[in-house]
């Protein structure tokens, strides 16, 4: 699960100081709250969702397609 995944695909305001550390980046605090930006800087998105689904939606579709038939052949043959 990615609870940040909208930001990056859509991007999103930065608003506070990051440093990069070892552990990755982090956001600079003073005092134990972060410091903001003089200004917030808008960090633009990188597409991972869409692209992703556009290119695999009709093999998927098809594959659902497939298995609903085969699903509803073995229903209805039990019926009989």
């Amino acid at each position: 699960k990615a609870r940040h995944g909208h930001l990056v695909e859509f991007g999103y305001w930065q608003r506070y100081k990051v440093i990069k550390t070892p552990a990755g980046w982090r956001v600079l605090k003073k005092n134990g709250k972060p410091v903001p930006l003089a200004s917030p800087k808008y960090i633009p998105g990188h597409p991972f969702l869409r692209p992703a689904y556009a290119a695999r939606k009709t093999a998927a579709l098809q594959a659902a397609k497939t298995r609903f038939t085969q699903l509803m052949n073995e229903a209805l043959s039990n019926l009989a």
